[in-house]
């Protein structure tokens, strides 16, 4: 790990950047992520460019709804090396998506 972390350092500026976080429903975050134009949905986060998924529906599809512990309205995003300018503004399109429909649970975003 240490060799890694070496490596990491010579090679870039501070840290990487994924994000998880819950929006306080299913419905939300599948809307969120559906709305993204940039972000391209996919299971593996090892390219250069900027990915989101959901778990419950991509990566953790097989596990049995009962027997998972992340939450289903958990999502993961890979900022990738797209203009930040354009990476921001796809992701408060996403978010003003997300969140200008009510939602059916009663759990509160967690942003």
């Amino acid at each position: 790990a240490a060799r890694a972390y070496h490596i990491h350092q010579s090679q870039a500026r501070g840290a990487g950047v994924l994000l998880s976080f819950e929006t306080g429903c299913t419905e939300s975050s599948r809307r969120f992520v559906d709305a993204l134009r940039i972000f391209k949905i996919t299971v593996s986060f090892g390219g250069c460019g900027s990915v989101v998924e959901m778990p419950c529906l991509l990566s953790h599809a097989s596990i049995p709804e009962a027997e998972r512990t992340l939450p289903a309205d958990l999502v993961r995003i890979s900022v990738g090396i797209e203009d930040p300018e354009d990476l921001l503004k796809d992701v408060a399109g996403a978010l003003e998506a997300a969140f200008g429909q009510p939602c059916a649970t009663a759990k509160q975003a967690k942003l």
